[in-house]
């Protein structure tokens, strides 16, 4: 099983490497231009989740081979159970990111302040998880010395400085991208409202003139002669 497990490690490895290069992407849509890219935002949150699956299936073959699925062989390796809820936070965290942060791109709604803190605090969540999720992959030095505990205390540790910074500097640049939308929608449905008015407006049409009324003089001429 030795090489299995290794060729396991390489996907799992792999599918991380991949969830980078989509982050990367995201973050390149987001701050590129005025606007989000929705193209690209789409493309690389498609190819996140998809590096998620890869980590939830091949983390699981790890952890089949490792403790065979008993409770008690992972509630007693407190860097695994962290791996564990680390990836649980993230796929919370993503669909909460789909669900809101990018639906109300999609569709601005009218809690302006309430959605820009909630997309800020959900884009802290998910640099944070990520980053800590990298780390305990290189963490296995402190298996032995740390409990649970304390990496969980460690994990809160680095939400909280991911919350400070992400409010202090990217929280206007989200509500920045959160702006232009509603005034983009604004502006597109004013340009509907106005091209539905001109619809609706009746046009002047000319009578053709028939050629009775053609032979026949008109006032000023009978004047003339």
């Amino acid at each position: 099983m030795e090489i299995e497990r290794m060729l396991l490690v390489m996907l799992h490895v792999g599918s991380f490497v991949i969830a980078a290069v989509g982050i990367a992407y995201a973050d390149l849509s987001l701050f590129k231009g005025k606007r989000v890219d929705r193209g690209l935002l789409a493309w690389a949150s498609k190819l996140v989740m998809g590096a998620l699956i890869g980590l939830w299936i091949t983390g699981a073959a790890i952890i089949a081979i490792d403790t065979g699925f008993q409770l008690e062989a992972i509630t007693s390796r407190a860097k695994l159970l962290s791996k564990i809820t680390v990836v649980c936070v993230l796929t919370v965290n993503g669909y909460l990111l789909h669900r809101y942060f990018f639906g109300q791109l999609a569709e601005p709604g009218a809690s302006f302040k309430r959605m820009v803190n909630l997309s800020a605090a959900l884009a802290a969540v998910s640099g944070a998880s990520w980053m800590y999720a990298a780390f305990l992959g290189m963490a296995k030095p402190l298996a032995r010395l740390f409990t649970y505990s304390d990496f969980m205390t460690l994990y809160a540790t680095m939400l909280t400085l991911s919350l400070v910074v992400v409010f202090a500097l990217l929280r206007p640049r989200i509500a920045g991208l959160f702006r232009a939308e509603v005034v983009a929608r604004r502006a597109q449905h004013d340009n509907e409202v106005n091209a539905r008015r001109k619809r609706r407006q009746p046009r002047n049409k000319v009578r053709p003139v028939t050629s009775h009324e053609a032979a026949s003089p008109t006032a000023s001429e009978q004047a003339a002669a």
